[in-house]
């Protein structure tokens, strides 16, 4: 069963990626999260992308499945039309970072 999502999203060389802190510590993933009732996946990663950042994504295709406990999480490459300056998301799990610090663009 497909539990959770996430979004890569590539542009050049670069991979945008969120910083998450849990337990004490921090690392950077990309964006996504769990899939509300009535959600498709798809759906799901394009309202996952624009809470974290502000970007609205569409899905381009299917990437892979990662196990995650008894579940999986499903991966999508993404893309955005146009050119929309990134902004601050509010993944509520991440409201104790700083502002601008829980998200960027990665070589």
């Amino acid at each position: 069963m497909v539990t959770r999502v996430c979004g890569a999203i590539i542009t050049g060389v670069r991979i945008l990626m969120v910083l998450h802190q849990h337990g004490g510590r921090s690392y950077w993933t990309l964006p996504g999260g769990g899939i509300e009732a009535g959600e498709s996946p798809e759906q799901a990663a394009a309202r996952e992308v624009e809470e974290e950042t502000g970007l609205k994504a569409q899905v381009s295709q299917f990437l892979f499945d990662e196990p995650f406990g008894e579940n999986l999480c499903r991966c999508f490459l993404m893309h955005v039309d146009g050119t929309r300056e990134t902004v601050l998301g509010s993944a509520p799990e991440e409201a104790h970072l700083e502002p601008n610090e829980d998200f960027g663009w990665h070589h």
